[in-house]
């Protein structure tokens, strides 16, 4: 019998049972396997969310400055609250409790959406509409998610 090496390199259980994880994550699959062993970054997800965070702080910037620290604030914070709870949802001991910081994602991209229309429509901020387009896809991607880690969760 091979012997576990740490590396996830040999024939043994361990090695397979993280083969597939990394498997199942590359390819946009879902693991059952448990969570502990997710990496956040290797989430496609994540990866938007951190690209809006970027955004975002880039876009809070160019505000008034007697607006800096009310709407940029809440701006900066429910977008590092998105990245942050997927980031622990990943870190979840199982999907289902997974699916419910990926539930508080979702709600926190929503609040940053409508603080974004808000800075373009108060005429604060002009070009806002990118940043708007990534929200509405790790919006999309983060339901998806939701509705699969939910399905894949044992009862």
């Amino acid at each position: 019998a091979a012997r576990w090496n740490g590396r996830g390199e040999g024939r043994g259980a361990r090695a397979v049972l993280i083969a597939r994880l990394w498997q199942g994550i590359d390819s946009g699959r879902l693991s059952a396997y448990p969570s502990r062993m997710r990496d956040y970054h290797a989430l496609t997800v994540w990866k938007r969310a951190h690209e809006v965070v970027l955004s975002v702080f880039a876009l809070t910037r160019r505000l008034p400055a007697d607006e800096r620290y009310e709407l940029s604030r809440q701006m900066r914070r429910a977008a590092v609250s998105v990245a942050s709870n997927i980031a622990e949802a990943a870190g979840r001991a199982s999907l289902r409790d997974g699916a419910r910081f990926l539930s508080i994602a979702c709600g926190s991209a929503s609040e940053l959406e409508y603080q974004v229309e808000l800075v373009g429509d108060l005429g604060f901020v002009e070009r806002q509409r990118e940043t708007l387009v990534s929200i509405n896809e790790v919006q999309k991607m983060l339901k998806s998610l939701i509705v699969s880690w939910s399905k894949n969760s044992p009862p």
